[in-house]
């Protein structure tokens, strides 16, 4: 992975021609996760509904129409990225932590990793 720098923010409320289907994103990350664990539909169901506990239960049709037609709600697009993390959500989970700000105040000396340099 390549460090850019910072990452840029930009601004999209004045560009109308942004229009992003977020339904369809949503339905995208889904069965993205689901891909990446190889489970059928039924069995991606039940590893959902372990984790959720949701009443009714989750059902592989559910699933199916979480993937096809029906944007998924904002708990199950977290779950599936606990269940199935993509390549973005691994790389932040696994980079080092930097030390807590008190911890930085208590040392006499800093280095280049207390300074967040490489």
């Amino acid at each position: 992975m390549v460090d850019d720098g910072p990452a840029k923010v930009i601004q999209l409320a004045h560009r109308r021609a942004y229009n992003p289907d977020i339904g369809s994103l949503a339905r995208q990350r889904v069965a993205a996760a689901r891909e990446r664990t190889g489970l059928s539909r039924a069995a991606f169901a039940a590893s959902l509904e372990s984790l959720l506990h949701w009443t009714p239960p989750i059902t592989e049709e559910l699933v199916k129409a979480w993937e096809t037609s029906a944007s998924p709600p904002g708990p199950i697009i977290v779950a599936c990225d606990i269940i199935a993390p993509s390549d973005n959500v691994a790389a932040v989970e696994s980079a080092p932590k930097k030390a807590p700000v008190s911890d930085l105040l208590l040392k006499s000396t800093l280095d280049r990793d207390d300074l967040g340099g490489r």
